[in-house]
């Protein structure tokens, strides 16, 4: 999974959505796929994420991500979020795994 950071966000949902098709066909259901990233947290207090946040907003035009936003990071590139482990630096390991595809009814072939 590649995290991209930009002003449009359609491009970065369909350079992810890419990315993911490949990582998908090439992973099995059970592996796990992560990234190092800050994660703002919720609230008004202090936190360097938040500083590191307005400074991709001035210097780059991207943005730090919540929580929130990393779960729908990874359902958009069909993946679950299953943890987010902080580390002792600024950056945590967010964690997710394929989301399980379910049968439609009609795509059980019938065996003679």
């Amino acid at each position: 999974m590649v995290v991209e950071y930009g002003t449009q966000a359609s491009t970065c949902d369909r350079i992810r959505i890419t990315d993911s098709s490949a990582a998908k066909s090439s992973t099995k259901r059970t592996s796990q796929q992560g990234y190092l990233e800050r994660v703002v947290p919720h609230g008004n207090d202090p936190a360097e994420a938040k500083l590191f946040d307005i400074n991709m907003l001035v210097m780059l035009g991207g943005q730090e991500r919540t929580e929130r936003e990393h779960c729908r990071l990874f359902e958009t590139a069909g993946f679950d979020l299953t943890r987010i482990i902080p580390t002792r630096s600024p950056l945590s390991l967010i964690e997710g795994t394929p989301k399980a595809r379910m049968l439609q009814p009609n795509s059980i072939e019938e065996h003679p």
